[in-house]
């Protein structure tokens, strides 16, 4: 489940400027900006004043970030109130769980947490709730021994979600995700520990650990004679722009018998711009030896499109919060054309994320997307599913021929 506590920004002002009746209007728009935005089932509540509340029953974690920046698009447009045209921003706080199991106020809680995070930030943006917010030095530090105990112990795991090629209807690439099962907590959103993994500097050990479990898989697979696709890992800008990554990188492919070419590492679009030098130096290295640089959730950073160029990129993954709604909003439609038009100008490949539909999948067809990466396909699976989806796939593949 995930929990969404929306809040207008700067709602008081508002009040103060236009009058409460005319702030009760706005409130009026702003619901059923929010209702346009989520699926139905989703419910949609106010809690009270300027503050709304979304829950949603989700079936991955990286779902409730695209209902999240689905929420912030569906705001882009000015509200016309009582003839008054006025632009409004909204903050979000996100909280997931896996099992809510009479916990919905706790949840409720982490959500609103997470809110007064975002508008910390800056506002008309979004924040997940992660371990630290809200917890005291020594609870934090609990925390921190809960990682490090979790490397230790096995209790992260990888699942794999595949991207499959339109032209050849076959699987190209393997996504690795890293979860992690904790043993009072059950399974815990990556959203809550990766930030705390990264402020601690526990992400450097943790990212390390997920290469070599994925290269090893990587491994596995070739020893099964499963070679017609890369494995894809997503890299922390903490750990490209550390000293050994490069080196990592090189010796867990050699220890796998693996070609660079092999792996994909995906970096995400906000991250790789924080410190351009360092993270350029690194992957360019990388790419010249034929690792596959990939950019995620492309359309949804703030970088610049001059410092794009100078990446040494092969392929952009369209945020899936424009491909849910691509066959319903003339906007999404547009930016994902214009992300698909400026990919193939710069000579890279696209893949589009969270694909759930057929309808979906035949417009990006049309548009000239290369890859897509979905439920349509697979929702991300264990490695030991991975020879029996292959098998469907392939199944499907040779029926469609026949026919």
């Amino acid at each position: 489940m995930a929990v969404l506590v929306i809040g207008v920004d700067g709602f008081g002002n508002i009040n103060q400027l236009h009058g409460h009746v005319f702030g009760d209007e706005l409130l009026k728009a702003v619901a059923m900006r929010i209702r346009s935005g989520v699926r139905a089932g989703n419910l949609v509540v106010r809690l009270g004043g300027d503050e709304f509340a979304v829950l949603a029953e989700i079936e991955e974690f990286g779902q409730a970030a695209t209902i999240a920046k689905r929420l912030l698009h569906e705001m882009q447009q000015p509200f016309v109130v009582d003839s008054k045209e006025i632009d409004v921003t909204v903050s979000i706080g996100v909280a997931m769980e896996a099992a809510v199991d009479g916990q919905s106020s706790r949840l409720l809680a982490r959500a609103t947490a997470a809110l007064t995070e975002a508008k910390e930030l800056g506002r008309n943006r979004y924040a997940v709730f992660d371990l630290t917010m809200g917890s005291s030095p020594s609870e934090v530090e609990l925390m921190v021994g809960d990682l490090r105990r979790a490397l230790r112990a096995g209790e992260f795991f990888l699942l794999y979600q595949p991207k499959l090629d339109f032209s050849s209807g076959l699987v190209v690439g393997m996504e690795a995700l890293l979860r992690w099962t904790h043993p009072e907590h059950g399974q815990v959103s990556p959203d809550h520990f990766i930030p705390l993994a990264e402020k601690t500097g526990m992400i450097t050990d943790i990212g390390r650990w997920v290469l070599e479990e994925a290269c090893r898989q990587m491994h596995e697979w070739h020893e099964d004679q499963m070679v017609d696709w890369h494995v894809s890992i997503n890299a922390s800008v903490f750990q490209i722009n550390s000293t050994t990554f490069y080196a990592d990188v090189v010796d867990t492919l050699k220890r796998n018998e693996l070609d660079p070419e092999d792996l994909c590492i995906e970096i995400t679009e906000s991250g790789a711009m924080r410190n351009v030098e360092l993270s350029l130096m690194t992957l360019r290295k990388l790419s010249t030896d034929g690792v596959r640089i990939s950019m995620d959730d492309f359309g949804v950073g703030h970088s610049s499109l001059s410092h794009l160029a100078r990446f040494p990129v092969r392929e952009l993954k369209v945020d899936r919060s424009f491909v849910s709604r691509v066959t319903e909003s003339v906007e999404s439609e547009a930016i994902v054309r214009a992300i698909i038009g400026l990919a193939k100008a710069l000579g890279l490949e696209v893949v589009a994320e969270g694909v759930e539909s057929r309808d979906q999948q035949a417009l990006l067809a049309e548009m000239g997307c290369d890859m897509i990466q979905g439920f349509l396909i697979s929702q991300p699976i264990p490695s030991s599913d991975v020879p029996v989806l292959i098998a469907k796939l392939h199944e499907r593949k040779r029926a469609q021929y026949e026919s």
